[in-house]
């Protein structure tokens, strides 16, 4: 074996130990102070989905995206026609009361989305063979590029087409798979649309309501289903025949000896869902104003009947012209013209990650001779955007 060396220090003395100890003490208690007075001693929190610690200044941190706001705004001369070029600097855009920067003024094909109404009674002088004859007259009026798909309902809620450029397909539909019913699931409908059939287009939306705006099991559903058509970024037309619908009935049964008549109970059996009816009409009038005006759309309620087609009579000319009477394709062709006179006025925005209040939102015009009509605010972008061609 080899002898090894054990080399053996000597102690240090009880003094110098002492005096080490006490050093490291010290500087200990000088670095503890030094952090204090700093502020910067961080409160170290566990963050169960990183894994990691965390602080608070990273809890206080906002995070924030950039949305892209795709506005329809619906733009004519002083003379009534529609305006050849926009440019970005004829508009100012302010949402919740901040000037937003635009970034382009679009053209893009419409998507339009017909809610034909097929409900009523028998007896209440509906006619929803006209709603019907609307939207197929409108349909033929669309551009080539223009999308159409066709919803109706009554007792059922039914896609009779979904979104495509053949406009004979959407027309077929409409002359072969309507199926009227009894009462109307109108707001539950509206709803579907723009939560189911709405969102699989992009770009400019709009909503055709053929409608009477009655609700045979919700009278409440306004707000949610106006909540609805912002999310889903819709411009709303309305074409109803309410009107004419109230003036007919209460002649029917709210002329001046109908209390008398009511002492029947059998009249008064047959006049009670008439009556109950006029009023909700009259009450969906302003259901559907709202929906028109909250997205920046308008609302045609003809005072005379309209006919599906027009009346071929020979008109010799010694006899007065009367007035032309109100035709599915007059109506239809106003309409289209209207849904043709939209753009869109791109803008970017931040936004919180989590945002889903309501924006106001107001656009204002540079150029005095422009009129303009747009929805009264918007919700956060919940899917991406088409993005068109820019002018």
């Amino acid at each position: 074996m080899r002898n090894r060396q054990v080399e053996f220090r000597k102690p240090l003395p009880f003094a110098a130990r002492f005096k080490t100890a006490f050093t490291l003490v010290l500087a200990i208690a000088f670095s503890h102070c030094v952090q204090a007075q700093s502020g910067r001693v961080p409160n170290v929190k566990p963050n169960a989905t990183a894994g990691r610690p965390q602080t608070d200044d990273q809890d206080d941190t906002v995070k924030l995206r950039t949305d892209e706001v795709l506005l329809p705004v619906s733009v004519r001369n002083h003379d009534g026609k529609v305006p050849t070029y926009l440019d970005k600097k004829d508009f100012i855009v302010a949402e919740d009361g901040k000037p937003q920067p635009i970034t382009a003024v679009l053209r893009l094909p419409a998507n339009v989305l017909f809610i034909v109404d097929l409900s009523g009674e028998p007896n209440f002088r509906k006619d929803t063979s006209i709603n019907s004859a609307i939207a197929f007259h409108m349909v033929k009026a669309l551009g080539q590029e223009d999308r159409a798909a066709v919803l109706t309902y009554a007792d059922r809620i039914d896609l009779i087409a979904d979104w495509t450029t053949d406009k004979n397909a959407v027309g077929a539909a409409l002359k072969s798979k309507v199926k009227p019913g009894i009462r109307a699931d109108f707001y539950r409908c509206v709803k579907y649309a723009a939560q189911e059939i709405l969102p699989k287009v992009t770009g400019r939306r709009a909503v055709v309501l053929l409608s009477d705006g009655v609700d045979s099991f919700n009278q409440t559903g306004f707000t949610e289903a106006l909540a609805a058509l912002h999310r889903a970024r819709a411009t709303v037309y309305v074409v109803n025949q309410n009107r004419v619908i109230i003036k007919d009935l209460r002649e029917r049964v709210f002329h001046k000896l109908s209390w008398y008549e009511m002492l029947d109970p059998k009249v008064k059996k047959r006049y009670d869902p008439i009556r109950n009816y006029v009023h909700q009409l009259e009450a969906a009038e302003l259901t559907l104003k709202g929906l028109a005006e909250e997205t920046g759309g308008l609302v045609w309620d003809a005072d005379k009947r309209i006919e599906t087609t027009a009346a071929k009579t020979a008109k010799p000319e010694y006899v007065e012209v009367q007035e032309r009477p109100l035709t599915a394709a007059m109506l239809a062709s106003q309409v289209v013209a209207e849904i043709g006179t939209e753009f869109i006025v791109a803008y970017s925005t931040d936004r919180k990650s989590n945002d889903k209040i309501f924006h106001t939102v107001k656009v204002f015009v540079t150029r005095p001779e422009i009129k303009i009509r747009t929805r009264r605010g918007v919700y956060a972008n919940l899917q991406p955007e088409a993005v068109g061609t820019k002018q």
